[in-house]
């Protein structure tokens, strides 16, 4: 069974919807399914919505809502590191001191970005994120006058040519 919630306009109402859906079954539900028109937005009652939580989670020692989404996208560090460095400054300095700290097995942003592939004897780290988060790497691969997919080195369609090349001017352009 799944518990289907009505869209939410952001993350914030969705949550509030979900957990008060699954309060009204008496606090258990599996698969809880919930679209969110624009997870991006936030608006004044998100911030309420998000200062009230965090004041609860506070008030019982617990987390943020950010010290917990933190441990899904280390935010802070990429904001501070860049996507260049991301990657190295987690997996060599936080996330050691994480493990040393609490003494258990890494944190969901470890599991995202270090998927071991092996093969026979051969074993493989892989970063499916690393293609999400810096897209621009992928601008600088070229052969024979196309833009070739990084992982699989084939020239892209024109069509996914001019859509890559549109999304990659629109990043780059400023806030």
């Amino acid at each position: 069974m799944y518990l289907p919630i009505e869209p939410q306009p952001t993350n914030a109402q969705a949550w509030l919807a979900a957990a008060s859906a699954v309060q009204a079954r008496g606090g258990d539900a599996h698969n809880v399914v919930i679209d969110i028109t624009d997870p991006l937005a936030e608006s004044n009652v998100d911030a309420d919505i998000i200062r009230e939580v965090d004041a609860f989670l506070h008030a019982h020692r617990r987390n943020s809502l950010s010290g917990v989404a933190n441990t899904i996208f280390p935010q802070a560090l990429y904001e501070r590191h860049g996507a260049e460095a991301l990657y190295v400054v987690y997996r060599d300095t936080v996330l050691p001191r994480m493990k040393q700290m609490t003494h258990d097995w890494g944190r969901y942003f470890d599991r995202l970005t270090a998927w071991k592939k092996v093969r026979g004897s051969k074993i493989e780290v892989i970063n499916p994120l690393d293609d999400r988060i810096h897209p621009p790497r992928a601008a600088e691969i070229f052969c024979k006058g196309g833009i070739l997919k990084p992982r699989f080195r084939r020239p892209l369609s024109a069509r996914k040519r001019a859509l890559f090349s549109s999304a990659m001017a629109e990043a780059r352009r400023p806030s």
